[in-house]
This record gives structure tokens, C-alpha cells and sequence, in this order.
């Protein structure tokens, strides 16, 4: 069986018409592999994963994240760069290439954000627009009144049946029969009555009504009614 000698009686040689690769390319990639290695380590640091600055920025949320979409393909748009350039993209086109979206010139993302605000302000503070979204807001506010009043019929007659059990279970206790299955059983029903109450609590919140008509004021930058 052959083993290693000590490695201090290895002889080593230069042997350079060995080299599959010169000192220049060596070095050149060494130094490439060293900022990397920065460039990781600086990331970990700030982020506390190994993304990478372009997929860290793509991680995060901003006001229309996921809300707006390609004209051409039809994709989401995603940020790229950072800091003041951010600006909006076609994802398909930044991930697949030409051959999926033809993409078009980034979006600065203070612009898009200051159109789509301001024509979300002009647009649904107008009369029309506010009279639709109220109609449709009561609308869904009474369906869900409809679906509270029959919960809450539900839990008032489980809430009676349970009361029921319990007297039943105190005039047996009260009559001699006390045992432990019967005091556990009591304190089911407490329990049970308890999360009955809370759930009935939030099903009776307060009414919430909606101002008959909104007026914007650009100087100050309100709404009132």
C-alpha cells in the first residue's frame, strides 16, 4: 500500500511548458473572483442574503408593485437600477429578451407614480365616479349585513343551547352528582360561550356611512364632505 511521504521532503519544480494558462489570465482572474467575493460580502451585509443588487431591488415593494403591466405583451413591469434612475420595466422583456417583448424605453418611476396619483384624484373624486363607487360600496355593505344577521342568529341559538346544557350540568352537580368529567364538560361550555360572545361582538360593529358627496382641495391637498 502506497502513502505520502512528510510534506517536508516533497521536492517541487516549475514545470511552466505544463501551464494550460498564463500568469496574465491567472491573475486576471484571481482579481475578478476577489471583487466577487467583495461584492457578495457587501451585499450579505446590507441585505442579509445573497441577492444580487439588481434581484435585491426587484425584491422590494413600491406604491405599484405588481399593479402595472406591458403594453405590448401584456407582462408585469418590474424596477430596475436604484436611487433616483429607478425606472419601470417590461419584465419579460429584461428576463427572456427581444423574442418574447420588444420592450420599450424604462419609465422614470416618480413619473408613473405622479400620473397614476394624479389621475386617480381627478378621476375617481369626480361626482360620477364617487356616486358609483358609493352605490357599489353599499351595495356590498348590505350583502354583508344580510351574512352578519345570519350568523349572527346562529350563534345566538348555539349561545341558548348552551345554556341550556349548563343548567342542566349545575342542577346535576347541585343535586349530588359532581365528578370531574362534569366540571371539565362546565368549563367547555364557558369557553365555548366566551368565543361565541366575541365572535357576535364583531359581527355588530359599528354602521360605517359614506358622506353624500367629496370635494378635493389641490392647495392643501384634503378631502372632505
Amino acid at each position: 500500500m502506497s502513502r505520502l511521504n512528510d510534506e517536508s521532503k516533497w521536492i517541487r519544480t516549475d514545470v511552466p511548458h505544463l501551464r494550460i494558462i498564463d500568469d496574465q489570465l491567472w491573475n486576471a482572474v484571481k482579481q475578478r473572483q476577489e471583487a466577487r467575493s467583495k461584492k457578495r460580502d457587501k451585499t450579505k451585509s446590507e441585505g442579509g442574503n445573497r441577492l444580487g443588487q439588481t434581484q435585491a431591488v426587484r425584491r422590494q415593494k413600491y406604491l405599484l408593485s405588481g399593479l402595472l403591466e406591458c403594453g405590448q405583451c401584456g407582462g408585469k413591469l418590474t424596477i430596475a437600477e436604484s436611487g433616483s434612475r429607478r425606472r419601470y420595466y417590461c419584465a419579460n422583456n429584461k428576463e427572456k429578451g427581444n423574442s418574447v417583448c420588444k420592450g420599450f424605453k424604462g419609465l422614470r418611476q416618480s413619473d408613473v407614480e405622479e400620473l397614476v396619483l394624479s389621475a386617480l384624484q381627478n378621476e375617481l373624486l369626480k361626482d360620477e365616479a364617487y356616486e358609483h363607487f358609493k352605490s357599489a360600496f353599499e351595495r356590498q355593505l348590505n350583502s354583508q349585513s344580510n351574512e352578519h344577521r345570519s350568523r349572527v342568529v346562529e350563534i345566538d341559538k348555539e349561545a341558548r343551547d348552551l345554556t341550556a346544557r349548563l343548567e342542566k350540568l349545575i342542577a346535576t352537580i347541585e343535586a349530588g352528582g359532581h365528578s370531574a368529567p362534569i366540571i371539565a364538560r362546565i368549563k367547555e361550555i364557558e369557553q365555548r360561550q366566551q368565543e361565541l360572545s366575541k365572535a357576535r361582538n364583531a359581527l355588530t360593529a359599528n354602521h360605517i356611512s359614506l358622506p353624500r358627496k367629496l370635494s378635493y382641495s389641490p392647495m392643501f391637498g384634503q378631502v372632505s364632505a
